[in-house]
């Protein structure tokens, strides 16, 4: 009884003095932490409805997404040269994304400047949202190796929605829009905004 006794004290004793845990698969990369000072925005830029097509009971919608560079040093991610919608995701499946033509496309690096923006315009479609929609911007960072890859681990990670910064939800009107601006010419690049013609329908 006592040896038996001896031998379990012993075996306890060995288990605590050797490091138990599972070691981590070195070949399963580590999550990307989501860059803090980088702020995504949804914005509703106008509503539509297509007169010509009765039967087209659907709304489309205008919208621009700003990614912004709000820290103090320059940001890189990846995304594609055409098809940069597979960086946006949204938390609903009641509208949907109208895509781009594409006479090519592959992955590309953004260097994004401290204060600059990421710019990116879609069209979505479907009937009118009840609730607010969160819409999030899907952040990778290069190098990934090789171009093929790269566009996959780019539509993995927007199926999965990983690593994404979320923009405030947004509720989406089908009226009551700006449909113009006029503007002084400052240069033969700059515009500056003279009178903004609001319009209520």
């Amino acid at each position: 009884m006592k040896s038996s006794l001896l031998i379990l004290t012993a075996f306890i004793a060995f288990l605590y003095s050797c490091n138990c845990e599972p070691k981590a698969n070195p070949k399963v990369s580590k999550p990307e932490k989501v860059e803090s000072g980088l702020i995504f925005k949804a914005i509703q830029k106008g509503a539509y409805s297509n007169f010509d097509n009765r039967t087209d009971s659907n709304q489309y919608y205008l919208m621009e997404f700003r990614l912004i560079n709000n820290t103090a040093k320059e940001y890189v991610f990846l995304t594609m040269s055409c098809a940069s919608l597979v960086n946006i995701v949204k938390d609903s499946k009641d509208i949907n994304f109208l895509y781009h033509n594409c006479s090519a496309n592959y992955p590309v690096a953004i260097k994004l400047m401290p204060q600059q923006e990421f710019s990116l315009q879609a069209v979505l479609y479907g009937k009118k949202p009840n609730d607010g929609i969160r819409f999030g911007f899907v952040i990778a960072k290069p190098p990934y190796f090789g171009m093929s890859e790269s566009a996959a681990i780019l539509r993995k990670m927007n199926m999965l929605q990983k690593n994404v910064i979320w923009s405030e939800p947004v509720t989406f009107f089908n009226c009551s829009f700006h449909p113009y601006v006029i503007k002084n010419k400052v240069n033969d690049s700059t515009f500056s905004t003279f009178l903004d013609i609001k319009h209520s329908y």
